[in-house]
């Protein structure tokens, strides 16, 4: 939970969806010694929910390259990359990630995700069935992804 009264009030407006006034509070606490991260990462969240695509993408490529192990920063620029429709490249940021990060949920859903969009079912269901094996309410969130729409009906049953 963040101490400086301007991320205070930044968490407080983006929760309430009030975006501009997030980003007013988002760009005096930048000035604060120590903020800059969370300002930042903030600021991400602000953009993405915004659907400001081009400020988001030049935001997570910056905060990827700074500190490409860390796998929301990974997670966020695939997406972002997804939204501009550059589903390719998405997928290329995922598969460049560490070891690590290509075992977890996230990684297979997203992977499940992309591969359906770029017109690769059994790829698709591969990796979903994966990501489903290790976080069960991932399944619930696939019947309204609408990546997944192309192979819905193709989906496993819910457990």
């Amino acid at each position: 939970m963040p101490t400086d009264p301007h991320l205070l009030a930044a968490e407080g407006y983006f929760e309430l969806e009030m975006f501009d006034d997030a980003l007013e509070e988002l760009a005096i606490a930048e000035h604060v010694p120590g903020n800059l991260k969370a300002v930042r990462r903030r600021r991400l969240e602000v953009f993405i929910a915004m659907k400001r695509w081009k400020d988001a993408h030049r935001l997570a490529r910056e905060l990827h390259a700074e500190d490409p192990d860390h796998p929301g920063h990974r997670v966020q620029h695939a997406f972002v990359l997804r939204e501009l429709d550059r589903v390719e490249e998405a997928r290329s940021v995922l598969l460049d990630g560490s070891s690590a990060f290509k075992r977890t949920a996230l990684f297979h859903y997203n992977l499940g995700c992309y591969e359906a969009l770029l017109g690769n079912p059994e790829s698709a269901l591969h990796s979903l069935h994966k990501a489903f094996a290790l976080s069960s309410e991932l399944r619930e969130h696939a019947d309204t992804d609408r990546d997944l729409d192309s192979i819905r009906d193709q989906l496993p049953p819910k457990a």
